[in-house]
């Protein structure tokens, strides 16, 4: 049963300022909650306030999307994600790369996203990114014959761009070990599973 007890005009204002003096009478009843509807009122207070769920849903279905509508591995997507980010989506690089896929803002913007910032937008940029690195990579493959093949030429392609990609295959340059490196990291998350959050403030 509930417990109630009296509390005076005077009592009321103390505790609320701002409260309308119209509205009180000499005495008010107030009713304290059993210890069961205090809790059900804290568990309608938090949903609205605990995104988490929806952004790892809208994420992981984004994710699932984009990789489907640009013709890229899921899985790779996943890796490529897990390696440059780690899951921040609030992630950012000292040379400007931006977001879970870490992409620099013209490049965002070539591909159709008008916000690099956002999770969602950066994804299908990411995706739709790394799909253009495949097809670069099916060509650069038909003409020089090179020894990686299409997953790690295509990769190697997003991590550090066509001509320096190019001028290895054609012997005017050399890769780094980082680009080398590269592709066996993202092939070994493959798949991975991670938990979205930001590094600079909460989710």
């Amino acid at each position: 049963m509930d417990k109630k007890y009296h509390m005076t005009a005077d009592d009321i204002k103390a505790a609320n300022p701002n409260i309308d003096p119209t509205a009180l009478s000499i005495n008010q009843e107030i009713v304290i909650p059993t210890s069961e509807q205090l809790a059900e009122i804290r568990k309608a207070r938090e949903l609205p306030k605990s995104k988490k769920g929806n952004i790892q849903k809208q994420i992981n279905d984004t994710i699932t999307l984009a990789s489907t509508k640009n013709s890229v591995s899921e899985d790779v997507l996943r890796g490529l994600i897990f390696t440059e980010s780690r899951g921040d989506i609030c992630a950012k690089s000292s040379t400007g790369a931006v977001g879970l896929c870490q992409l620099m803002p013209y490049a965002a913007q070539a591909v159709g996203a008008s916000s690099v910032a956002d999770p969602v937008q950066n994804v299908h940029a990411g995706a739709t990114w790394l799909s253009e690195c495949y097809k670069e990579a099916n060509k650069l493959s038909t003409l020089y014959s090179p020894e990686y093949n299409l997953d790690t030429l295509a990769l190697m392609l997003y991590n550090a761009g066509g001509p320096k990609v190019t001028q290895a295959l054609t012997g005017t340059g050399q890769l780094s070990s980082d680009i080398i490196e590269y592709p066996k990291l993202v092939l070994g998350n493959k798949g991975k599973s991670m938990t979205f959050f930001c590094s600079t403030g909460e989710v």
